[in-house]
């Protein structure tokens, strides 16, 4: 699917996002979550310009770009193409093979997971599968409505995966209400993006993500994290952890930085927190 994109229009929302990240930073040391967590409970234009940026970039990432006379076009990527980064693939076999894969829970607002996972099982590739908390769920797009050829995109994976911050292909930017086969949600500036919260209080459209979320990892003995950092200010996801971690043994972190250990054990301290340097290093290590 091709996108076509106003340029100027873009642009005086980059000049507007980086004047107002730049009067932040002038006054404070805040790094680029706090900011945006500080603008969504404002919920004033600078965070749905904020948002709409952060979307834009991510998708413009996964995307291909070109000129098509004096328009930009992009190129969609959706979550029905396999990750061109083949080790985005191999970390998923890898725990399938060894853990028996329950479900993912993610911070992250890119298709990588998605795309690494598959939209239905893939035996054969030891893959098994996605969906957004409901098997055989049709998302929205998948061709124009005069191509009767381009059948819906049906999500019939086995494992459920929880974007606890949305995703740029959800649209929404007030309130959550579809999800797409591609980022065009973000594209256009209509994205269902949320920052780490300074409060356990969740947005409009994202109660049952957490819900869900919270269910499968109190279901879990094992919790491999794989980048996230725990940072002290995202307070909804460490009230998550904590109040699902009921039935987990281990904790291993696939993380170079030991504050991130640290701040793990300390969160659970009941938990068994292990530490490997990087993604290679816990895939390689003994039993």
């Amino acid at each position: 699917m091709e996108i076509a994109i106003d340029t100027k229009k873009r642009a005086d929302l980059q000049s507007r996002v980086q004047y107002e990240w730049s009067n932040w930073r002038s006054d404070t040391r805040t790094n680029v979550e706090e900011y945006l967590a500080m603008l969504q409970i404002e919920g004033a234009k600078p965070w749905y310009d904020a948002q709409a940026y952060v979307a834009l970039v991510i998708a413009a990432q996964q995307s291909t770009i070109r000129w098509v006379g004096d328009r930009v076009r992009y190129i969609q990527n959706g979550i029905q193409r396999a990750p061109t980064i083949e080790s985005y693939t191999h970390i998923w076999q890898w725990i399938e093979e060894r853990y028996f894969l329950k479900s993912v829970v993610t911070t992250n607002y890119d298709l990588l997971a998605e795309q690494g996972l598959r939209i239905e099982p893939r035996p054969k590739l030891g893959l098994p599968g996605f969906h957004y908390g409901k098997i055989g769920e049709i998302m929205k797009g998948g061709g124009y409505p005069s191509y009767s050829h381009v059948r819906p995109l049906q999500l019939n994976g086995r494992v459920p995966l929880h974007k606890l911050h949305g995703s740029v292909n959800w649209a929404g930017a007030a309130a959550l209400h579809s999800k797409y086969w591609d980022p065009r949600p973000a594209i256009k500036g209509d994205c269902a993006l949320i920052a780490p919260a300074a409060s356990k209080s969740i947005p409009k459209g994202f109660s049952d993500i957490w819900e869900r979320a919270s269910h499968d990892l109190e279901r879990s003995n094992v919790w491999l994290v794989i980048g996230y950092s725990l940072p002290p200010y995202d307070k909804a996801v460490r009230s998550l952890f904590q109040d699902s971690v009921s039935h987990v043994n281990s904790v291993l972190i696939a993380n170079p930085a030991p504050l991130v250990v640290e701040r793990f054990s300390e969160l659970l301290p009941n938990c068994d927190v292990e530490s490997y340097p990087g993604f290679p290093e816990f895939l390689y290590k003994k039993d």
